[in-house]
């Protein structure tokens, strides 16, 4: 079972989610996660918007989107 949050998890967003909602949902986290709203905690900031960059990276390529599904499949 995962301990972390899957990208889907992190983006907010469901299994079916075609790749625009995706990049969407991508870019309203990141620009909500801004660091310039981290006043003091910037390094949280740009960890934050790492990990949206890579789920999104991830989910919005078919292929590495099907390898990523058959792992999370085999992690439940």
């Amino acid at each position: 079972m995962l301990s972390t949050q899957s990208y889907y998890d992190i983006l907010k967003v469901t299994r079916d989610a075609p790749a625009a909602v995706i990049q969407a949902a991508c870019k309203a986290l990141i620009q909500l996660n801004h660091p310039e709203r981290f006043a003091g905690r910037e390094d949280e900031a740009v960890k934050i918007a790492l990990s949206l960059r890579e789920a999104c990276d991830t989910l919005t390529n078919p292929l590495t989107r099907s390898q990523y599904d058959h792992w999370l499949e085999k992690q439940n």
